[in-house]
């Protein structure tokens, strides 16, 4: 059963990261990140984006919640 990737941080690691996990469907079903900048890269390769502080308690919370992976 695939899997839900959360990923603390948007940038381009996170980028090459949603970029490796979207070649893994059987793996990977999604790809959540946390960024505080809009549209930040790791949304612009097909991760869904929450949009927040990295020392957000409850942005950090809400990631966990809909992740089963979390990095």
């Amino acid at each position: 059963m695939a899997k839900i990737l959360g990923i603390i941080g948007g940038g381009q690691l996170g980028m090459m990261i949603t970029e490796a996990a979207k070649k893994m469907p059987g793996e990977i079903s999604e790809i959540i990140v946390l960024d505080p900048t809009e549209n930040c890269p790791a949304s612009q390769v097909g991760a869904t984006q929450i949009i927040g502080d990295f020392k957000d308690k409850d942005a950090i919370i809400e990631l966990a919640n809909k992740s089963d992976i979390l990095s």
